[in-house]
């Protein structure tokens, strides 16, 4: 299949063979800026015809070819100059580009392409699909829409907040419209952060110096000040999970806000190397294990901890979920199990969700990042004995460090890697501007 324009620059698609048997006027021969065919002083045009190329009467065409550009990739059209660069950094760029990451700080680049036209087609945008209607709500997880129906009947967009992968990379979405706004069929509802209309906010546009380095010479490598290094940050999502089984109980779980990194404790459980013993005190209301006069059940408990993974500098407890194994299925084989240790997990919990606020993560990080929530799960009832789930979602930092890739955008695209982050004082003014991602 081939897209093309018609005689009337209507676009279309075709099949190849129809293309190849069609006279299709070549781009040469077409303002594209006016839609219109400009054939030379005889009156002819340029065309493709069975893969040959000749001139004919400007009436004789069948087709007409799109823009040069629109056989270009979306991400391959973000490179400014794109006709103008050779073709094999033009691959390097647009390789690079496709795995660029998402900033915080990301700014309307200074050199942008001009070709704009494709970013409403991009897979993250929701359209709204009706004729009209008026944003009457923006929440965490909906946009409401009130219809001009005689009914005034109201539609929830949902909102997919952020999408992650398994390398600790997240890529968000955020509401492409206010409370209040009129809409209409095709609009962007929700769409990707950094994304407008006629550009998309991959980077920043950072102040360049070209120059020997303690005698080195640049080589795929950069200094960077700590200050830009901060500036390039993004923020990632990561959820942990530990069961409480029958065997356990909760005896901690760090408050929402905590900032922590890799080796912190984030929750804390009560472990029963004793088991039978430790149910049989509880059951006896003698046990003194949260607190309760009574026997003091820690002697025959060890604590068990859900810690922070490996290569986490800096990140924060952005959302917890606590779930409820609400009908385990035992197998008839199998002895029930006593859940009485377990079930003391409630007083902790009920502590903890009348403590639980989630204004300091809003306070702290962009919107987009603080209201993507945790959402319930649906837990395995042949797991029985698992009774509650625990869930710790994470918000991640990283900034640039040693290693970190890095390119420019324009018709020059190279790859670098951070060589060296020097102290803020320590980097001189720049003299040659470029847009760095």
């Amino acid at each position: 299949m081939f897209d093309v324009y018609t005689k009337d620059f209507k676009k279309v698609t075709v099949p190849y063979i129809d293309y190849l048997n069609s006279k299709v006027c070549a781009s040469e021969y077409v303002d594209y800026k006016t839609n219109t065919v400009k054939p030379n002083g005889q009156g002819e045009v340029e065309v493709k015809y069975r893969m040959k190329r000749k001139m004919v009467p400007a009436d004789e065409i069948d087709l007409i070819d799109l823009h040069p550009d629109y056989r270009l990739s979306e991400v391959m059209r973000r490179i400014p100059m794109v006709n103008f660069t050779d073709s094999v950094r033009l691959s390097m760029g647009a390789s690079m580009l496709k795995q660029s990451i998402p900033l915080v700080n990301a700014q309307r680049p200074i050199v942008d392409t001009g070709s704009y036209e494709e970013l409403e087609k991009n897979t993250l945008n929701e359209k709204f699909a009706y004729d009209s209607g008026k944003v009457v709500g923006i929440d965490d997880n909906h946009v409401t829409i009130r219809l001009d129906d005689k009914d005034k009947s109201e539609i929830k967009m949902p909102r997919r907040t952020a999408i992650q992968s398994q390398n600790d990379i997240s890529v968000y979405t955020e509401p492409k419209v206010k409370v209040g706004q009129k809409v209409k069929r095709g609009d962007i509802i929700t769409g990707a952060v950094g994304l407008e209309k006629d550009t998309y906010k991959s980077g920043l546009n950072a102040l360049v110096l070209f120059s020997a380095y303690k005698g080195l010479v640049n080589e795929d490598a950069l200094v960077v000040s700590e200050s830009f290094a901060d500036r390039m940050r993004h923020y990632s999502l990561i959820d942990l999970v530990i069961p409480v089984k029958t065997s356990t109980a909760l005896k901690w779980i760090a408050p929402i806000g905590t900032k922590v990194k890799s080796g912190d404790n984030i929750v804390t459980l009560f472990k029963g190397v004793r088991l039978d013993e430790i149910n049989r005190t509880l059951n006896e209301k003698l046990g003194g294990l949260f607190g309760e006069e009574g026997k003091d059940l820690t002697e025959y408990t060890i604590e068990e901890h859900l810690k922070v993974p490996n290569n986490i500098d800096e990140a924060w407890v952005s959302d917890v979920m606590i779930q409820e194994q609400k009908k385990p299925k035992v197998p008839k084989s199998v002895k029930s199990p006593d859940f009485t240790l377990a079930h003391q997990s409630a007083k902790v919990i009920k502590e903890y969700e009348g403590s639980k606020d989630r204004k300091i993560i809003f306070d702290k990080f962009p919107e987009y990042v603080a209201s993507d929530t945790l959402d319930p799960i649906i837990m395995d009832p042949n797991d029985y004995k698992v009774v509650y789930s625990v869930r710790i979602r994470l918000i991640k930092k990283t900034s640039l460090m040693l290693g970190s890739k890095v390119t420019n955008r324009l018709n020059t695209p190279i790859a670098c890697k951070i060589y060296e982050i020097a102290g803020r004082d320590s980097i001189k003014s720049a003299v040659l501007n470029k847009y760095i991602r």
